[in-house]
């Protein structure tokens, strides 16, 4: 009942925000069509039905039941295919830590519904409508990260590793043409967000607003000087509760002093965006060193709040990682082994390595290798040969789905 609550209030002041007239497709915030859907998704008779049937090693009729009932889902968000506006999710940002962002978990149940969706797709022979969906799911992934915090964007890559697994495990069934859909699909998707958006972003929503918040406490004309420490203190301990050395070192110190030490932490985030353009084995040694110099600072503040950028920029390039593999996949498919010479491996810069992969004695479809740092996408399989469901990541990769 609270997620639908959030859901309504998030749909209401997006849907406020819009000129009461009648537009084109083209013409509307993407998060208009995510928000009424993901409220009709919130009362869905079948949510819990969707992990467990898609874990089934086998399609059965359940699942297809399953499957089948998300239907006007997938119909109204094709509607998002024609919209060129920036996707608006109208979340407030004067809310700062405590802004609730409830639209990434329907976002990743819509998700996980088009991977359930994919296998029946294939199944019963309808390879377009996958293609379709898998389509959707990419665009409703980077309209995610189009509002550029930490938490929206590590979701939206995660988003994509899903898709990913819905096209490997699927790839046996797609035709040239399919593919082909695919690849052009995924050239003109919205615009991703960036993480430098990302560090601007944190900056200002976290430690900007924790400033503003405790230097309007400072200039208050109400209250003692205690009186307004006590009040910067609770503001402290609520956005860091349980974190007693955090709170002991506070409690001993002036409200000046807390506002100093929150102040000095903003020269941090300031090193990271060029830290980030750099190429990537570069990129992750100076992130690396600047943790480091993080740990190494004794400022209580900055080593219990601050993000670990090293951590993030290895998701990043792990997701750039995983779209520049599906690409270059779907290519090999296409035109064979010379396609992949074209294609490089983000982390490397060179081409992905390829070998094929049996299961049971049969030939069942090939293996695409990164040096990436995120060992999530450093072995991913493609599945070209239909047979028995297979593992296709990690230490499992190969064996049969029980």
């Amino acid at each position: 009942m609270k997620s639908k609550i959030l859901l309504l209030s998030a749909f209401l002041i997006v849907n406020i925000a819009q000129p009461i007239r009648s537009q084109s497709n083209e013409a509307v915030n993407p998060a208009l069509i995510y928000w009424k859907e993901f409220l009709m998704l919130a009362d869905h008779s079948k949510l819990d039905q969707i992990e467990s049937n898609y874990e089934k090693a086998t399609i059965d009729e359940e699942y297809r039941e399953v499957a089948s009932s998300f239907d006007n889902l997938f119909r109204h968000l094709e509607r998002t295919a024609s919209s060129s506006k920036h996707c608006d999710w109208g979340n407030d940002f004067s809310e700062g830590p405590f802004l609730v962002l409830p639209h990434l978990m329907h976002a990743k149940r819509t998700i996980q519904i088009v991977r359930l969706r994919s296998r029946w797709h294939i199944e019963d022979e309808k390879s377009g409508k996958a293609v379709q969906e898998i389509l959707a799911g990419f665009r409703l992934s980077r309209h995610v990260s189009q509002e550029p915090t930490l938490v929206n964007t590590l979701v939206a890559y995660a988003l994509n590793g899903i898709l990913l697994q819905s096209v490997a495990e699927n790839l046996y069934g797609f035709s040239k043409e399919d593919i082909k859909l695919l690849l052009e699909g995924l050239d003109n998707l919205p615009d991703e967000g960036s993480m430098e958006s990302v560090v601007h972003t944190e900056r200002e929503f976290m430690v900007g607003w924790l400033m503003s918040k405790m230097e309007a406490i400072q200039k208050s004309n109400h209250g003692t000087l205690a009186e307004k420490k006590n009040e910067a203190l609770k503001l402290l301990q609520s956005i860091a509760p349980g974190q007693e050395d955090f709170e002991s070192h506070f409690s001993e110190l002036s409200i000046n002093e807390m506002i100093t030490m929150v102040r000095e932490v903003l020269p941090f985030y300031d090193e990271v965006p060029a830290l980030f353009r750099l190429a990537s084995t570069k990129s992750i040694k100076s992130l690396e060193q600047h943790h480091e110099k993080v740990e190494a600072n004794e400022n209580v503040f900055l080593k219990g709040f601050y993000p670990n950028w090293r951590r993030a920029r290895i998701k990043d390039i792990g997701n750039q990682v995983r779209l520049q593999m599906l690409r270059a996949a779907l290519s090999f498919r296409l035109h064979g082994s010379e396609a992949l010479s074209e294609i490089n491996d983000p982390s490397s810069n060179k081409p992905f390595m390829m070998e094929k992969f049996s299961a049971n004695g049969v030939e069942r479809g090939f293996i695409l290798y990164s040096t990436s740092p995120d060992e999530a996408v450093q072995k991913q399989a493609f599945v070209v040969v239909s047979g028995p469901r297979l593992r296709l990541t990690g230490d499992r990769l190969g064996q049969l789905w029980r």
